[in-house]
């Protein structure tokens, strides 16, 4: 065998070494699947595979046989249930659209057809591949946004404007505050999968107000307020005494007052041509103090319509 093969003397008995190794283990893995064969308890029950062949089978041959009491093939009348599936679940959601997948289609699918099972799983794909469909986060939209009554007060005020040949770019600032909780965080985060998402957070966390000026340059001036408590007057408790716990005083007309006062120093002082300062129509912003003091440096207030914060640019800076 060396002489025809053309092997060595040391090729040899590697190889024949490395084939009996082979065979051990072969034989050894033999003798494993045959113990666990004698070992396995003798049932007249067929096994999970078989089991789930046949259900298969079963449940296309009720679709044939279905399809065929209404004169269709097995492939159309799988279509037709899948677009009927289709058209309750866009029926209900349009109807409802907060119900979720188990509300809107498993349970009231079952309940019209009792003797089918739906899957919740298979439903989800369904509702996103065939309907496309998902199911998301709410953003709340203010009611009266897009009220005819809103609608025409945002179109009067923009004709007014444009009436009074207002450049909103070279004659307008632009002015808006927003109040958020130093103890807020995000709504999502990583985690492994399984294991809930928990965090540790103050319940009575620090309130601050920020307020903002911009133009078309950019930045004008920002401010910061933390909101202060103060004494509680006149509110008495159970035993008939005041109560001194302490109450929360959010931004005032005076405080905005304050930060204009900031804004329009800012203007003066690098010279800006602006003469307009845009707001929304919120009540510290209307106090009869600022648009007095205002008027006094040279300038304007101009709010804007109801609901209409998508006019100010600020409130996408």
């Amino acid at each position: 065998m060396n002489d025809e093969y053309n092997f060595d003397s040391e090729t040899v008995p590697v190889m024949i070494q490395s084939y009996m190794d082979w065979e051990e283990t072969a034989a050894v893995n033999a003798a494993q699947k045959e113990a666990k064969r004698k070992a396995k308890p003798h049932s007249k029950e067929p096994s999970l595979d078989v089991v789930k062949k046949e259900r298969r089978s079963l449940h296309y041959q009720e679709r044939s046989k279905a399809g065929r009491k209404v004169g269709l093939s097995k492939s159309t009348a799988i279509r037709k249930v899948k677009q009927m599936t289709s058209e309750i679940a866009e029926k209900l959601l349009a109807n409802e659209p907060t119900l979720t997948v188990v509300e809107a289609v498993t349970d009231h699918l079952s309940k019209e057809f009792r003797d089918i099972q739906i899957i919740r799983r298979s439903m989800e794909n369904h509702m996103k591949k065939k309907c496309r469909l998902t199911y998301k986060r709410i953003n709340p939209r203010y009611y009266g946004r897009n009220k005819d009554e809103t609608v025409a007060k945002r179109r009067d005020a923009v004709a007014y404007w444009v009436s009074q040949n207002i450049d909103f770019m070279n004659e307008c600032a632009f002015l808006d505050e927003a109040g958020f909780n130093r103890s807020m965080h995000r709504s999502y985060e990583w985690s492994e999968a399984g294991t809930p998402c928990k965090i540790d957070v103050q319940t009575k966390g620090v309130n601050v107000s920020i307020f903002g000026a911009i133009c078309k340059s950019g930045l004008i001036t920002s401010f910061r307020k933390q909101v202060v408590l103060t004494a509680r007057s006149g509110k008495r408790t159970p035993t008939g005494e005041k109560s001194q716990a302490p109450k929360r005083k959010g931004t005032t007309s005076s405080n905005f007052l304050e930060y204009i006062e900031q804004v329009l120093t800012t203007l003066d002082a690098a010279n800006m041509s602006y003469k307009y300062l845009v707001l929304d129509n919120a009540s510290i912003h209307k106090a009869a103090l600022i648009e007095d003091w205002v008027g006094r440096r040279g300038y304007k207030l101009l709010f804007l319509p109801p609901y209409s914060p998508f006019l100010n640019p600020i409130e996408e800076f």
